[in-house]
């Protein structure tokens, strides 16, 4: 499935092997119609240590946004806002290698 084809707008951020001081934000609108789900999925979640970079035939090796940006969700948040895309209506899927804090981070007492 191709991202020109998705229901809703859509950003993924990556970064292209070759500038690794630029993000690429893959979105429905970009000039490429034919860039497909599985190749940009599988380019944004290539972050080295844990995944080789991936080759999207024809453009490229590609990484995990974040090794670029420090908030990749927050600079596709930002183009979603450049669309004119409603804050109420923008939802941002992020799936990290960060932990998960059963309760409230409490300041240390000394």
């Amino acid at each position: 499935m191709h991202l020109s084809t998705a229901l809703t707008e859509l950003v993924i951020p990556i970064v292209d092997e070759s500038n690794l001081t630029h993000t690429h934000l893959f979105t429905r609108r970009n000039d490429s119609k034919d860039d497909t789900f599985y190749d940009t999925l599988m380019a944004t979640t290539a972050a080295p240590t844990f995944f080789p970079p991936y080759e999207i035939k024809g453009r490229g090796f590609f990484l995990n946004g974040a090794l670029h940006l420090n908030n990749p969700a927050m600079a596709a948040y930002e183009k979603a806002i450049q669309y004119d895309a409603a804050k109420e209506k923008i939802f941002v899927l992020s799936l990290g290698t960060g932990s998960y804090l059963p309760e409230t981070v409490r300041p240390f007492k000394f």
